[in-house]
């Protein structure tokens, strides 16, 4: 109704707020991301007081953490097993978009229906080994929000459940929420990135009504997630 008055007083019956994509997935992030840092909290707390002891005694338990533990390092562009090839530097957004950061168009490929089978496999593999393996099958506008989430001590965004969407985020037989998803890629990262990109949605163990969402991009033959929420 608000919308409606709005139309009325500018005079353009086309004008709408513009959409943002899944608000309540980013909520239930945000969540999960307290939680963490409230458990790292608690952990620096113990690791404080082992440190303590330690002087005290002499003594300190092994693989006690203390509470400046240094955040996990990224491959520098280019480094070994890394080829800028198909992990070349993350572009910024456009300014005016919700998306901080952009995978490099070089080397894109439309998203076609052959992705399907492996994108579906990737998800599944993401968070399931060594931090070094995520990240080769992800692309470096991912790399931060995975390095976050494993200097935290946990992913923010877990694969698992069984997958709800699985298509090229423009397709118009997407779920509801691609269409706000895929104008804020297009928003932020180009009208490209949007047509390249391959949706999928998984629901959450656990969480009835829950999903994650994943991007991901066909950089020269290789599948890699961009974003996730």
């Amino acid at each position: 109704m608000l919308e409606d008055r709005l139309r009325e007083l500018l005079r353009d019956p086309g004008w709408s707020l513009p959409a943002w994509p899944d608000a309540e997935a980013r909520v239930r992030r945000r969540a999960r991301r307290q939680r963490i840092r409230a458990a790292t909290a608690g952990a620096a707390v113990a690791g404080i007081v082992a440190a303590v002891v330690a002087t005290v005694t002499g003594f300190q338990s092994p693989g006690v953490l203390g509470p400046h533990t240094p955040a996990i390092a990224l491959p520098a562009p280019g480094a070994a097993g890394f080829p800028l090839s198909i992990y070349p530097p993350a572009l910024p957004g456009l300014a005016g978009g919700r998306l901080t950061r952009c995978p490099d168009p070089d080397g894109l490929a439309a998203a076609s229906p052959a992705d399907r089978t492996r994108a579906t496999a990737v998800v599944a593999s993401l968070d399931a080994a060594t931090f070094s393996t995520d990240l080769r099958l992800s692309d470096r506008a991912y790399w931060p929000q995975e390095q976050a989430d494993r200097s935290a001590g946990a992913a923010a965004v877990r694969p698992g459940g069984r997958v709800l969407f699985s298509g090229p985020l423009t397709s118009s037989t997407a779920a509801a929420q691609a269409g706000a998803l895929s104008r804020a890629v297009s928003i932020s990262c180009g009208a490209r990135a949007a047509r390249d990109t391959w949706l999928v949605i998984t629901s959450a163990p656990g969480r009835p009504g829950g999903q994650s969402e994943f991007l991901l991009l066909d950089r020269r033959g290789h599948l890699l997630v961009w974003n996730a929420v």
